[in-house]
């Protein structure tokens, strides 16, 4: 009988003091490792457009307008500025493996990364580009590189700009295509090849066109009334959608008949990178 006292207490004694150090409200639940480092206060990033370059960079839009970008910056690709860069990738050239606000304070619609350079539309439908202008793909009248947003010249204003490898394109408020820098497939589309522009050039055709996706060396746009393809520049592998030719210095309309919604040509967009 006092063996079963004392095992009777020895249990109640055991309940009373695990009861101190549980609470029997709050079930225990496994720790969770937290998904934002200790040292990273700022609240993170949320994004509503992003572009990934045909080298090694990528830029996106946030939610409230501004500029990010990240990846290479050996021409001032990422837009950040005169400032040092703050790492060193591969072959020991200057990038960021995070995003950096774009300098300048400029308010973006939609960003647009190509090889070495990127060119944003902003809010007030002006057209900047920065980073590599060997070939004059910044359209701002110089072959200079620059490390910050650079206004495209001529005082155009646009509803959507697109970066290539070496060269850039952009349809006007008003429905026309531009091209400027490097040229020497046609990719400019002027009827021109060899001759780099500087500053933006009208598209050939005296078509309109609701938009436009530019790939490595060749462009593709949808005409604003018919809603057909026209493409331009090097068309090897058959890009241009006109036979074997290998290159087009003008728009030529895709061979068949089919007529594109203006979401198709965003997946052309997509799969030109």
């Amino acid at each position: 009988m006092r063996t079963r006292v004392r095992l009777t207490l020895g249990v109640l004694a055991l309940t009373a003091a695990l009861g101190c150090t549980e609470n029997p409200q709050a079930p225990i639940a496994p720790a969770v490792e937290s998904a934002t480092p200790a040292n990273l206060t700022s609240p993170a990033l949320t994004f509503r457009q992003v572009s990934a370059g045909s080298r090694s960079h990528t830029c996106g839009i946030t939610t409230d307008d501004l500029a990010y970008c990240w990846g290479s910056d050996n021409r001032g690709q990422l837009g950040i500025g005169t400032s040092a860069d703050p790492e060193r990738c591969w072959e020991n050239e200057p990038c960021s493996t995070r995003p950096m606000a774009v300098q300048g304070g400029l308010r973006f619609r939609t960003i647009s990364a190509g090889g070495a350079h990127t060119c944003g539309l902003s809010t007030d439908d002006r057209a900047y580009c920065w980073g590599y202008n060997g070939n004059g793909e910044l359209g701002d009248g110089s072959r200079t590189d620059r490390r910050a947003p650079s206004p495209v010249a001529g005082g155009l204003r646009f509803r959507q700009v697109v970066a290539g490898l070496f060269h850039s394109c952009g349809i006007t408020t008003g429905g026309r295509a531009v091209c400027w820098g490097f040229n020497y497939y046609g990719q400019v589309g002027d009827s021109t090849s060899a001759v780099n522009r500087l500053t933006p050039v009208l598209v050939a055709g005296g078509r309109y066109y609701r938009e436009i996706a530019a790939g490595d060396d060749f462009n593709c746009a949808i005409t604003y009334q018919q809603y057909r393809v026209a493409c331009w520049g090097r068309g090897e592998g058959g890009a241009l959608g006109v036979g074997r030719s290998l290159t087009s210095r003008w728009p030529r309309l895709v061979a068949n008949e089919l007529a594109f919604a203006s979401h198709f040509l965003q997946s052309i967009h997509l799969l030109l990178g």
